[in-house]
């Protein structure tokens, strides 16, 4: 059996799911550890902690090259038995065999402009050690493409996709009622996307329509604005959950959802793919890599916006960082409003397209590229080649 330590970008950085899926599901042959290392970064604390758009912004423009600085400074990295090391979307200092995966280029500077950088980001993703490069998706891919001369290291890169278990659940019709479940995020991090998250469209498109139908109910489990929280106040049948929940707790609340509104302006959530694997037919944005995973009408629903370039740079990355991102965002909100009420009226009103969506949904998890099975076997052709 052999061993690939996970290693995140910062110590004692929360895990993403999608590492705790691939520690309980390693590809045949290999097991996942990580180092253990308990004490949060300061650079993890002031980046968690700070939020201002200016400051972000700042951030973003020069935040690169101190942060690959700190990535690479110091000591060689260095596990006892560790056949391969698995940097989790960053660069590191060793002599030993790695890989490392990305959601898009950018996350191999701190998430920050790569320009000042991407020289020595390739000669890192160049060198011997490093064995391959595994973005999250072909969207992922291109970005990487897109942004550096790649000569060297075009073969390293493997399109692997992060995914969840199925869960093998057959969904009974209900009678009557219909739940829909925006999840979004209750720390830090999250409390300060709320605006990419799309809560307001969601939250709003609801209100909209919800009294045409009865026993239509929405939950939101999520941190909330104070100007959300004030309006849905007024209506019984919108519940907030801002507080942690149980594996088992939010099961539950998957188990009992009937549409999964998820309209925003972020690349695809680990939460979308455990809604698909529920059966829950999810409606969300033609953006980033979401449309590699759901294909309108068939296992999903999907939201094309007025004019999507507006959110992407030059090399395909979210154009995050600048005003007109969040000018442009505000500029979409009625159409987008208008389109998710479209998609949520087809749901409510056609029980048969909410059971066969629901189900291509689960079946997009079970098999195919989304499935754990593929990607292991991805992952053991990757393994095998970088510990022989």
């Amino acid at each position: 059996m052999k061993n690939i330590v996970l290693k995140t970008r910062f110590k004692g950085a929360v895990l993403h799911g999608l590492y705790n899926e691939m520690i309980k599901n390693p590809p045949p042959g290999y097991k996942i550890t990580t180092p253990g290392d308990m004490e949060k970064s300061q650079l993890a604390k002031i980046t968690f902690q700070v939020d201002s758009n200016l400051y972000k912004r700042f951030l973003y423009q020069f935040g690169a090259f101190p942060y690959l600085t700190t990535q690479l400074a110091g000591e060689k990295v260095d596990y006892k038995n560790c056949d391969l090391i698995f940097a989790a979307q960053h660069l590191i200092k060793t002599e030993k065999p790695w890989v490392v995966d990305l959601e898009f280029v950018n996350a191999l500077a701190g998430y920050c402009n790569i320009n000042l950088v991407k020289n020595l980001i390739s000669k890192k993703l160049r060198s011997r050690e490093c064995k391959a490069i595994l973005p999250w998706s072909k969207w992922g891919a291109n970005t990487v493409l897109n942004s550096m001369d790649c000569t060297g290291f075009k073969d390293k890169i493997k399109v692997v996709r992060y995914t969840v278990s199925p869960k093998n659940i057959e969904r009974v019709p209900k009678k009557s009622g219909i739940r829909m479940l925006f999840l979004g995020s209750i720390n830090q991090c999250g409390r300060m996307r709320e605006r990419y998250k799309g809560l307001y469209e969601n939250v709003e498109a609801f209100i909209q329509i919800q009294d045409k139908y009865d026993d239509l109910e929405l939950v939101i489990r999520s941190s909330v604005t104070p100007e959300v929280r004030a309006r849905v106040s007024k209506y019984p049948n919108i519940k907030i959950i801002d507080s942690q929940l149980s594996y088992e707790q939010l099961e539950e609340l998957y188990r009992s959802t009937d549409v999964f509104p998820h309209i925003g302006y972020e690349a695809m959530n680990l939460s979308t793919l455990e809604a698909m694997s529920y059966g829950i037919p999810v409606i969300a944005t033609n953006l980033y890599n979401i449309p590699e995973a759901i294909t309108h009408m068939k296992n999903g629903m999907l939201i094309d916006l007025p004019d999507s370039t507006l959110l992407y740079t030059k090399n395909g990355s979210p154009n995050e960082y600048s005003n007109p991102p969040i000018n442009t965002m505000k500029k979409f909100r009625s159409a987008v409003i208008e389109k998710t009420k479209d998609c949520m009226r087809m749901l409510i009103e056609d029980s048969s397209l909410r059971q066969n969506i629901g189900r291509e949904a689960a079946q997009t998890i079970k098999s195919g590229e989304f499935s754990i099975e593929h990607k292991n076997s991805i992952l053991k052709e990757i393994f095998d080649e970088a510990t022989r």
